[in-house]
């Protein structure tokens, strides 16, 4: 008689990184592409007191419909340049067209 083995679940857990660069304080929240290929996201706060990571997360985490605990900086705190890692598996197609910019890309 053979024993059964119980079977592991095995999760996965697929996450996306993308470079940024953030112009803080620019009076609207938009994301656009510059020429050279780079997200560029603009903000309304100035970058003090965290207050600009902040609303880079909360924006971000809105435009693709994710929480906000599943957008994370992990390189560039206090620099325009920044890493951003999302706990999701999106494609940089994807990524592109959430953050409305799919049109725009089309142009480089």
């Amino acid at each position: 008689m053979a024993l059964a083995i119980p079977q592991k679940k095995v999760i996965k857990t697929m996450a996306t990184s993308f470079a940024i660069k953030v112009r803080p304080k620019s009076g609207s929240q938009k994301c656009s592409l510059s020429k050279n290929g780079t997200i560029v996201i603009s903000l309304k706060s100035a970058a003090e007191n965290n207050k600009a990571n902040t609303e880079l997360v909360a924006f971000i985490a809105t435009l693709l419909k994710i929480p906000r605990e599943h957008v994370v900086i992990v390189k560039g705190m206090t620099t325009p340049q920044k890493i951003i890692r999302l706990r999701e598996d999106i494609s940089h197609v994807d990524l592109l067209k959430k953050l409305g910019i799919d049109a725009q890309h089309a142009l480089f």
